[in-house]
């Protein structure tokens, strides 16, 4: 994987001018229709400081018409979509593929994540009210890849199974990209492996290329060691950040009657809050404010909270965001659904503000990944596959001081990103020249970041940069 950033080099007679292309930071899939009929799949694409952009995937229509949808996508290294997944199917190429046997409803959680250290494969993580399990909430995982260009499904994997009746499961994954990777859930008793019980609690289980090893659970919160009751455990929406220590602060919402205007969070300390504005939709932690968590609620909009003083306020112009997930998208910036379903807002995580009206969905759909509660629909967002961490490039030039006499210099300074370990440069740079041949750099300061080249004649330059784990941008 690959983080790359593209930058043209134009000289005219003795100067050199730069030109630089937008980043790709990174793609959401969106399934779109009129209700429960999604017509087609929206692929949007967030790019460095633009509009964000989109482009479609056209499903087969009448295919899927059942409640309780669910949806994501499968991208590679450098943003391409390998899959996609629309509830019972996953989708590439022209063909579609039935992976869900269909044995019960889906719960609103899913993530398909690159499987650690097996870039083309991937673990598809989902919970699900099973009818052969008397509907008791299970979260299980598949391993998905390809042989000969054909996708392959590997058997559904229990995590969690047999959790009681009418009860939820919620869960979030830690950067995947790392060794010491975990699954995150909450939830009331349940079983794990074979024939262990376990209570309700906040707990986490480690997760490797292997998958999940439902020995390694471990224990944050249970009934036993806080105040919290066993229905508190019982998750609709759960989201984790880290904290700069490494620690994990995680909140989550309750999908109980009693109890779904709750936030919950476990960070230094547990907190419980009751804004008895109406059943939750969604949260999401703030990556501007430390204490911030802001919650979609349908008495009022988008509420700030800080959940150290319980405080909070409403953001302006959301009044109509009261029912949706809050999601983090790849620019770094967090989106919600209007009631209506067809409106991205976004909360920008630059000053705090809230724009109602980023991305209009194209042809009247609406999102068609929702549960309807007291008749009302909660919309549902993907999760950000790869943590916010774009590179940042300056790039200064000094012309030729006359035609033709190639002492003409440029300097590229590089942060951000995921650098390389020392001794080795921090990125890594490829640079073409006017005629096409390669062009190395003649010195890198470490203590900078910057790549010095010298000795430069007027003409056209592109180079490439990367970081060490090689996500693309364009």
């Amino acid at each position: 994987m690959k983080r790359i950033i593209l930058i043209c080099l134009i000289a005219a007679i003795c100067c050199i001018q730069l030109q630089g292309q937008a980043q790709l930071l990174g793609k959401w899939v969106i399934p779109t229709g009129n209700g429960n009929s999604p017509e087609e799949l929206l692929v949007l694409k967030f790019m460095m400081n633009e509009p964000v952009q989109y482009a479609i995937i056209a499903i087969p229509g009448g295919l899927i018409t059942a409640a309780d949808q669910i949806g994501d996508g499968a991208f590679d290294s450098n943003y391409e979509l390998d899959f996609s997944m629309l509830s019972d199917y996953l989708f590439y190429d022209d063909e579609n593929i039935l992976w869900n046997g269909g044995y019960g409803s889906f719960m609103p959680e899913c993530q398909i994540i690159t499987r650690p250290h097996y870039p083309g494969e991937y673990f598809l993580f989902h919970g699900e009210f099973s009818t052969n399990k008397n509907l008791d909430a299970n979260l299980y995982y598949n391993h998905v890849w390809f042989e000969n260009n054909q996708i392959q499904i590997g058997p559904e994997t229990d995590i969690i199974v047999d959790c009681l009746d009418g009860s939820s499961i919620a869960f979030a994954i830690t950067d995947y990209s790392g060794n010491d990777i975990r699954i995150y859930n909450a939830s009331r008793a349940f079983t794990y492996g074979i024939g262990n019980t376990h209570s309700a609690g906040l707990r986490y289980f480690s997760l490797s290329e292997n998958g999940v090893d439902p020995n390694s659970i471990e224990d944050v919160i249970t009934p036993a060691n806080s105040s919290f009751t066993e229905m508190d455990f019982d998750s609709y929406n759960l989201e984790m950040k880290v904290e700069g220590d490494g620690s994990h602060t995680i909140a989550w919402i309750n999908q109980n009657t009693l109890s779904n205007s709750m936030v919950y969070v476990v960070a230094d300390q547990n907190y419980k809050h009751d804004l008895d504005m109406g059943r939750i939709g969604g949260i999401e932690f703030s990556s501007l404010n430390p204490t911030i968590l802001y919650v979609s609620c349908p008495d009022s909009g988008i509420v700030a909270l800080n959940y150290t003083s319980g405080e909070h306020s409403v953001l302006p112009n959301s009044q109509d965001f009261g029912h949706t997930f809050l999601q983090t998208a790849p620019d770094g910036h967090i989106y919600a659904l209007n009631d209506g379903g067809y409106i991205l807002g976004r909360i920008s995580m630059q000053d705090g503000s809230f724009d109602p009206d980023c991305f209009t969905v194209p042809n009247s759909y609406m999102v068609s990944t929702f549960r309807v509660f007291d008749n009302t629909n909660y919309y549902i967002l993907p999760e950000n596959h790869r943590r916010y961490n774009p590179l940042i490039v300056t790039v200064d030039t000094i012309p030729e001081s006359c035609p033709g006499y190639a002492d003409g210099s440029a300097i590229i300074c590089v942060s951000g990103g995921t650098p390389a370990a020392p001794p080795d440069p921090e990125y890594n740079i490829t640079c073409t020249g006017p005629g096409g041949n390669s062009i190395d750099y003649d010195y890198y300061d470490p203590a900078t970041g910057c790549f010095h080249f010298e000795n430069l004649t007027a003409g056209f330059y592109t180079f490439s940069i990367t970081d060490d784990i090689g996500t693309f941008y364009e």
